[in-house]
């Protein structure tokens, strides 16, 4: 299993846990990419909102990977995103000013540990 695949399995599971306590009507689909049909990530519908989850097991994130979630936010009508990365990843200051003025909360988390 890749780092991403389990970082993404924990964060689904807490962020569907919290918020499946707030409303009863929380349900999570898949977001696929219309240009290749690959998954880009995990829409969270609730009464009130959509939010949008990605997770990247990238050594660097770049401007691009930024604005194809942007792009991935549109489509799915969501109202903000959550990026889960890896602790070590290297993220440069016009990356990070995009995603925050996209609402794309960039969140650091550690690997997995295998055992």
């Amino acid at each position: 299993m890749t780092p991403a695949v389990a970082v993404l399995d924990e964060v689904v599971a807490k962020v569907f846990n919290r918020s499946a306590e707030e409303a009863d009507q929380a349900r999570m689909e898949p977001m696929v990419s219309p240009e290749n049909g690959q998954p880009e990530g995990m829409v969270l519908h609730t009464l009130l909102e959509r939010v949008a989850i990605f997770v990247r097991a990238q050594d660097t994130l770049s401007l691009a990977d930024v604005s194809s979630m942007r792009r991935a936010l549109g489509r799915a009508q969501a109202r903000r995103g959550y990026l889960y990365v890896l602790s070590h990843t290297v993220i440069q200051k016009p990356v990070m000013l995009l995603a925050t003025l996209s609402k794309i909360r960039v969140v650091r988390v550690e690997p997995p540990s295998v055992g």
